[in-house]
């Protein structure tokens, strides 16, 4: 278990937050000194970073958060939001209609969906 002794928690109110895109923007902000964060009820918002932030760095997090638009999407939660609206469109369309290149796509999502393709491919 991680010693939480030598980690920076800094607390943050927030309404609308996308986890993952947060996360993403904030590791794109800070590097390496970006360890995670969580998230407690609605608003609550705890960054955890690494002791040896510099304040340079500190003062990077609250622009990241106020910016933060939770409408947005990661670029893998837009990719699995694409599949499954093409899930969802394919089966309106007669098979005698579909090509080759239908077919692969539906299979390559189905695929996808299931887990047996690495993300992004």
């Amino acid at each position: 278990m991680a010693d939480t002794t030598k980690v920076v928690h800094l607390a943050f109110e927030k309404d609308g937050i996308n986890l993952a895109l947060l996360h993403e923007e904030l590791e794109a902000a800070l590097g390496e000194t970006f360890l995670g964060l969580s998230r407690t009820g609605d608003k609550a918002l705890t960054v955890h970073l690494r002791p040896d932030i510099t304040p340079d760095a500190q003062e990077r997090i609250a622009p990241v958060i106020t910016l933060h638009d939770a409408d947005r999407l990661t670029a893998a939660q837009q990719a699995e939001q694409d599949r499954a609206a093409f899930l969802a469109d394919s089966f309106h369309k007669p098979w005698s209609e579909w090509t080759v290149a239908d077919k692969d796509r539906l299979l390559h999502a189905l695929a996808a969906r299931l887990g047996l393709l690495n993300p992004g491919s």
